[in-house]
C-alpha cells in the first residue's frame, strides 16, 4: 500500500487542472496552484507534463506536493538559485526519478535512441512565456555531482555535454 500510495502521488492527474492553456499562446492557468509555482513543464508524448515549482531553498519541495503537503515523492523544482522567470543562461529543474514513468522516471527511455530521436519536443511555460523546447543530450547524473551544476557559474555547455551525454 506504501508503495501504492507515492505513486499515485506522483502521478496525480488533479494537477492538470492547473496546467496553463497554451491554444491560446499565452501561457495563462484559470487557476492559480500556489505562488511557488513558477512554470508548467511539458515533453510530448511523455508522461512529463507537471508543475514547476520553487521554494527558498532546494529541499522544499524535495518531499513536498505542489500543493505544500508532506509527500514521498515531492515535486518538480527549479534551483532556488535560478531565476523564476528562466531568464537566466541555464536553468536547474529537479524531480524525482521514479518507477513506472512517474516524475522524472520516464526519461529512462530516453536511453534507446530512436526514442530519443523521436520525444525532443516540449513546452516550457514560466508566466505569459510559452517556451518551445528541444531536448538535445541525454546524461546520467548522480545527485551528489551537483557541484557540477552550480548555477551563475560560467562553464562551457558544449564541452560539457560533449564529455557527458550519451545521446
Amino acid at each position: 500500500y506504501d508503495s501504492w500510495y507515492v505513486y499515485r502521488q506522483a502521478q496525480d492527474h488533479s494537477l492538470l487542472h492547473y496546467k496553463p492553456d497554451v491554444e491560446n499562446g499565452t501561457g495563462k492557468a484559470e487557476k492559480k496552484l500556489s505562488d511557488d509555482m513558477v512554470a508548467w513543464l511539458t515533453v510530448e508524448d511523455t508522461t512529463i507534463d507537471y508543475p514547476v515549482m520553487q521554494g527558498k531553498d532546494n529541499y522544499a519541495y524535495l518531499n513536498t506536493d505542489p500543493y505544500g503537503e508532506y509527500s514521498l515523492s515531492g515535486s518538480i523544482f527549479l534551483d532556488y538559485r535560478n531565476s523564476p522567470d528562466f531568464t537566466d543562461p541555464y536553468s536547474l529543474v529537479y524531480g524525482h526519478h521514479m518507477e513506472q514513468d512517474a516524475m522524472f522516471g520516464a526519461l529512462d527511455r530516453f536511453e534507446d535512441e530512436a526514442y530519443f530521436d523521436s520525444h525532443r519536443e516540449g513546452t516550457l511555460i514560466a508566466g505569459d512565456r510559452v517556451m518551445h523546447i528541444r531536448l538535445y543530450a541525454f546524461m546520467h547524473a548522480n545527485a551528489s555531482d551537483a557541484e557540477i551544476f552550480e548555477p551563475g557559474e560560467e562553464y562551457d555547455t558544449e564541452a560539457f555535454i560533449e564529455e557527458n551525454a550519451s545521446i
